[in-house]
């Protein structure tokens, strides 16, 4: 075919990519028959989940540029931020000012990473009977809550060099390489503890032999948090590889909840939402090999929060999302 590829494609990329998973769930079921006529079933579980992944960037522009030889980068030759135990965000350590440094090169280069740390813990109870006319109950309540921290990273040697010697377009009109910026990554991060209670009962009625109808109730209470920020080169200071970063009197390094306070958003980055559902439907037996059933039903899913933006960058976008509803039938 005329066009067609010829050989397999080819990449230079400096370091491997990486992905992890580690998940473990621990449940705890209890079926219990109080008697003839009534079940009680408890559950608990708990979830812990890790998702690391690191990709990288690679392209024939990076493989032909080439940065020049200066004073700030002698033979052009640039760090670029990496992680480690020892380089936090909120103690001025983060990537090269904690001396936590993927590579040093002399052309453009960078990766991204994803991360995600977090726990869930449910808790639900059921009270369902079993008798022997033609109605039937269901009556529970379930409780869920979590915590997780997650980051979108970006780390680039061309932003370290901004961040080690900026121009004066970013520092003020400042001489180049008088003051550093942090951080030297683009970095969005975000704390988020939901919490959620719901009970629900069900109501059922076996009409004939062929003929069921269920009705259903649900009543929904969501509580949701979210402390983010977004720190990319927003903090003037002195700063130096492997030495920290000091800002200026009267700006402060990133901390979670910027986002939020930043934008002039009233409160807290809390918000609640509740609301009752329902369903009903109608089940008929055909034969012994066929079912047709109806269903109208009301689903409810609590707003939260949008991801973590710099809000002197966005200012029109709002913090928070509203729930929505669906009717099904």
């Amino acid at each position: 075919m005329s066009g067609a590829p010829k050989g397999f494609w080819e990449t230079n990329i400096r370091g491997n990519p990486n992905y992890i998973v580690d998940q473990d769930i621990t449940q705890l079921i209890i079926n219990h028959e109080l008697n003839d006529d009534w079940n009680l079933i408890a559950s608990a579980s708990i979830k812990d989940r890790l998702y690391d992944r690191t990709g990288s960037y690679a392209s024939e522009e990076m493989d032909r540029l080439r940065f020049k030889d200066n004073p700030f980068f002698p033979g052009g030759n640039v760090p670029m931020s990496g992680f480690g135990p020892n380089c936090k965000l909120a103690d001025g350590t983060s990537g090269i000012y904690g001396g936590c440094i993927t590579d040093t090169m002399n052309y453009p280069d960078g990766f991204d990473r994803q991360f995600t740390q977090s726990e869930s813990e449910t808790v639900e109870i059921r009270l369902q009977s079993n008798l022997d006319g033609q109605w039937n109950y269901l009556l529970g309540a379930i409780h869920a809550e979590g915590s997780g921290d997650t980051s979108y990273t970006i780390a680039a040697n061309g932003l370290d060099a901004l961040a080690l010697a900026p121009p004066g377009v970013l520092t003020g009109g400042l001489p180049q390489g008088f003051v550093q910026l942090y951080a030297p990554l683009f970095q969005q991060s975000t704390l988020l503890p939901p919490e959620a209670t719901a009970i629900f009962g069900e109501v059922y009625y076996q009409a004939s032999d062929r003929l069921k109808y269920t009705l259903g109730v649900r009543n929904t209470e969501d509580y949701k948090e979210q402390y983010a920020y977004s720190p990319f080169l927003t903090s003037p200071g002195f700063g130096s590889i492997g030495g920290g970063f000091t800002a200026f009197p009267g700006t402060k390094l990133p901390t979670y909840g910027d986002s939020w306070y930043k934008s002039g958003a009233v409160g807290d980055p809390e918000t609640e939402y509740s609301n009752t559902t329902g369903r009903f439907v109608v089940d008929y037996v055909l034969n012994d090999n066929a079912l047709v059933y109806g269903s109208i039903s009301k689903g409810f899913k609590g707003g939260g929060f949008n991801p973590p933006l710099d809000p002197a960058k966005y200012p029109d976008t709002p913090q928070v999302f509203p729930d929505y509803r669906v009717n099904g039938l």
